[in-house]
C-alpha cells in the first residue's frame, strides 16, 4: 500500500503488451530465459478513451505531455493464474506540469495476462522477442498535507474555479508553457449546471463541499482553513480529471488537481478547461 497519508488522484486502465526477449540466463550461461524488457500499453479513462501511454522506464505519460517514472517498492502475486504481479512503485522522476507531475506512488492492480511464455526460448531463438497481451489498473497517488490552523485563530482563504468545456481538438494546441487564455475562452463554453457541480475536499480526508456559483461559470469557496484541496465533481464532467488543463489567472498551467491555500496564496483562482469530444 502507498503511505497512509497519500490520496488517490485517479485510476486508469491499461491495455497493451509486456515485451520479453530471449536472452542468456544470468545464472547459467548455457541456458536461455525470457527476460522482461518493457511494457507498451494505452491508458484509458472510465469512458474507454485513450488518455495516455505506458512504456519503458516504467513511464506513464499523459496527452498533456506530463509523465512520471517509477521504481518498484513491493510486489505481490496476482490472485489469478497467468497474470503478472501486482506492484507498488515510487516516483523517481517527472516531466511536464500536468496530471502526472504530482504523482508520488503508483499501484498496479487487477492484472490479467502478460506472463512470459514457459517455452520457446533456447539458443536457436536467442535475441527474439515476444509480446504478451495484458491488462491492468494503475492507481496514482499524491501525498496530502492536512490543514493545521491555529487553535486560537483559524487562518482561512478562498478558492475560485471557473469551469469551461472545450473542443477536444484544442488540446493538441496547448503546450507546456503559458497558454493563450483569450483563444481558449473564445472557443470554450462556461459550465454551470446542477448536473456537473464541482466540489472541493480538504486533503487527506475532508468531506466534499459544493461551492457557490454564478452565470459566468465561477464556483467559489470561502472561509477555507489553510491546506491542500482536491477538486472533484458529480457527473462525467468535471469528475473525470483526464482531458483537463488547469491554469492560474495568468494562463500558467497548474499542478492538477491539488490547490494549495496558505499565507502566501490565501485566495486562489484557477481555470479548469475540459477537452471533450461531445
Amino acid at each position: 500500500m502507498p503511505p497512509a497519508s497519500s490520496v488517490l488522484l485517479f485510476e486508469l486502465r491499461a491495455q497493451g503488451v509486456q515485451i520479453y526477449a530471449c536472452e542468456t540466463d544470468p545464472n547459467d550461461a548455457s541456458s536461455f530465459v525470457w527476460t522482461f524488457q518493457a511494457p507498451e500499453a494505452d491508458l484509458l479513462n472510465a469512458r474507454g478513451e485513450v488518455v495516455g501511454h505506458h512504456f519503458a522506464g516504467p513511464t506513464w505519460q499523459g496527452q498533456d505531455g506530463s509523465a512520471v517514472v517509477g521504481t518498484v517498492l513491493e510486489r505481490a502475486d496476482a490472485p489469478v493464474t497467468g497474470a503478472i504481479p501486482w506492484l507498488l512503485l515510487e516516483a523517481m522522476d517527472h516531466a511536464g506540469s500536468g496530471v502526472f507531475s504530482t504523482v508520488t506512488h503508483i499501484q498496479r492492480l487487477d492484472t490479467s495476462g502478460g506472463v512470459a511464455p514457459s517455452e520457446g526460448c533456447d539458443e536457436a531463438h536467442a535475441g527474439t522477442e515476444t509480446r504478451e497481451p495484458y491488462e491492468a489498473t494503475y492507481a496514482f497517488f499524491y501525498p496530502a498535507t492536512a490543514a493545521t490552523p491555529s487553535a486560537s485563530t483559524a487562518e482561512t482563504g478562498s478558492v475560485t474555479v471557473t469551469v469551461f468545456t472545450c473542443p477536444a481538438e484544442l488540446s493538441q494546441d496547448v503546450g507546456q508553457g503559458p497558454v493563450d487564455l483569450d483563444v481558449l475562452m473564445g472557443a470554450c463554453t462556461t459550465l454551470v449546471s446542477p448536473d456537473t457541480v464541482p466540489t472541493l475536499s480538504l486533503l487527506p480526508d475532508g468531506a466534499p463541499v459544493a461551492g457557490t456559483t454564478n452565470e459566468s461559470g465561477e464556483y467559489r469557496w470561502q472561509d477555507l482553513p489553510f491546506g491542500n484541496y482536491a477538486i472533484g465533481g458529480s457527473g462525467a464532467q468535471p469528475a473525470n480529471m483526464m482531458g483537463l488543463l488547469v491554469t492560474d489567472a495568468s494562463g500558467m498551467p497548474l499542478q492538477n488537481p491539488v490547490l494549495l491555500v496558505n499565507e502566501a496564496t490565501p485566495d486562489v483562482a484557477a481555470h479548469y478547461f475540459y477537452f471533450v469530444t461531445e
